[in-house]
């Protein structure tokens, strides 16, 4: 009985947070500036005489002091009634000034509670939840779009491509974000950022034209259904968009091919699960994005392995071909193949500025070096510049000949880009080894093989864009590439 009824009909408070208000995201944090306000203005009506607002807690606690804002002219009379409260004059309620959020308030869910004040009468009671953040640190710059391989624009999708969305989110590790994406008004994803829902893979449709996709980022997932922060993306599908990619399934010596669009399907035969990648490591295939594009991400514990490949006779030499595009995001292993069964191994890493090729069998062991600086290996062996010097932004392009006969096993990488300055050796590695009848190729490192965590290595080592593996390819195949990244005629 403590309401009258209004002059008008609805008086409509909102609380402003910066530029938004709760309806549009009701998450504060204690940087954030708090302000009370009425959408329609009530200057004119002489019944308002105030706005009292509040905190409480979930149990219905009022926390910290209840804040009085009321008209200069209304006199002492009003001021007595909250005689326990902040009292803020104003000259209008087209202005109020913030609301002071009280000190050391933990993170929980609150409601807002305003009172439109007629003296000492309620006109109308609203009440806004809202979940209060403190001091977490806690950011949504936006989504960024990345397209599987060689992105000609990433303003035009090609129809039918699946491309990465990311909700680009900076937060405390106390925090795990839970994001919902739509496409349109219809929820099409949603789970915890930790989960790995800060990714979508979205395949565009088959007809061109404009598609509209946002993500809805919540710091803290609460019961309550709270607004959260918000982000849209438009994007262009078009025919005129080309799809780029190193090979084409119909060369006939073609084994394998990969693309890492968002899944480990063999892309020759998108139906055959035993050509699918297999993971080998500790965790889950990671997908990762790279200068506009997306790729698989490996390294110390997310392996994965191609089928088992079985020499088909191994009295005669048999040639195969690796032709992959890649980017080392740090030092390690990029790939090694297990040769059964003699036990020989062949190894392709990263270290420092250095590209390193190996071949081993039992004690012996030897090994290709490419410097990525340019200039000769003695003279950036020699400098103690601190530098890593991976300051180009491109992907690698490369390819590993492997010739196995039957006492040895021979290889050699050549890299096509510009990342890549320094002089090819053109000679080869070899190892005597006994007679192999199939070997094991595996993207990352071998020690993802291991039970245990290896200390001394990063666990991201290398992005994949592209992996496609011939078995005795053209032997101008290479060459065709090489002089066609040079500008020449093949």
């Amino acid at each position: 009985m403590d309401t009258i009824l209004p002059s008008a009909s609805n008086y409509k408070i909102n609380i402003q947070i910066n530029d938004l208000t709760l309806d549009d995201c009701s998450y504060v944090m204690s940087r954030d500036v708090i302000q009370p306000f009425f959408e329609n203005s009530v200057s004119n009506d002489q019944d308002v005489t105030g706005l009292l607002v509040f905190l409480k807690n979930s149990n219905g606690t009022i926390m910290g002091q209840r804040v009085v804002y009321i008209l200069e002219q209304n006199g002492q009379d009003d001021n007595d009634s909250y005689s326990n409260d902040i009292i803020i004059p104003v000259k209008t309620f087209d202005y109020l000034p913030s609301f002071p959020i009280p000190e050391n308030l933990p993170p929980a869910m609150y409601t807002m509670v305003s009172h439109v004040m007629s003296g000492k009468n309620i006109l109308q009671r609203i009440e806004k939840p809202f979940y209060y953040l403190n001091s977490m640190d806690f950011s949504y710059n936006g989504i960024d779009v990345y397209l599987p391989g060689i992105a000609v624009s990433s303003q035009l999708i090609p129809r039918g491509t699946v491309i990465m969305l990311e909700a680009n989110v900076d937060h405390i590790n106390s925090i795990d974000p839970y994001i919902i994406w739509y496409e349109g008004r219809n929820k099409i994803s949603e789970g915890y950022f930790s989960g790995g829902a800060g990714q979508l893979f979205w395949k565009t449709p088959e007809k061109s034209g404009f598609f509209y996709l946002h993500a809805e980022v919540f710091p803290v997932r609460t019961n309550n259904r709270l607004a959260g922060y918000r982000k849209d993306i438009s994007l262009l599908v078009s025919t005129i968009a080309i799809d780029v990619h190193l090979v084409s399934d119909n060369i006939q010596q073609l084994m394998h091919w990969y693309t890492f669009e968002s899944s480990l399907n063999d892309s020759k035969t998108l139906l055959s699960a035993e050509s699918a990648l297999r993971p080998a490591g500790l965790y889950a295939p990671k997908w990762m994005g790279f200068n506009k594009t997306y790729g698989l991400l490996t390294g110390n514990k997310n392996p994965v392995s191609l089928p088992r490949i079985t020499i088909p006779d191994n009295r005669n030499v048999n040639v195969y071909q690796a032709v992959f595009r890649f980017f080392p995001v740090n030092d390690g292993e990029i790939f090694y193949v297990i040769f059964e069964p003699s036990g020989a191994r062949l190894q392709l890493l990263k270290k420092d500025h250095l590209i390193i090729l190996t071949l081993s069998s039992g004690l012996n062991a030897v090994s290709q070096i490419y410097n990525l600086q340019g200039g000769s290996l003695a003279e950036n062996a020699s400098s103690d510049r601190a530098d890593n010097a991976d300051q180009n932004t491109s992907f690698l392009i490369a390819g590993v000949n492997i010739t196995i006969q039957p006492e040895s096993i021979t290889a050699d990488i050549n890299i096509l880009s510009n990342y890549f300055h320094g002089e090819l050796n053109e000679e080869p590695v070899v190892i005597e080894t006994k007679t192999d009848d199939a070997f094991l190729f595996y993207l990352g490192s071998q020690d993802g093989l291991n039970a245990g965590k290896n200390e001394t290595e990063p666990e991201s080592a290398v992005i994949w864009d592209e992996f496609a593996l011939y078995h005795m390819p053209p032997i101008n195949l290479f060459s065709v590439r090489t002089a066609l990244a040079a500008g020449e005629e093949p």
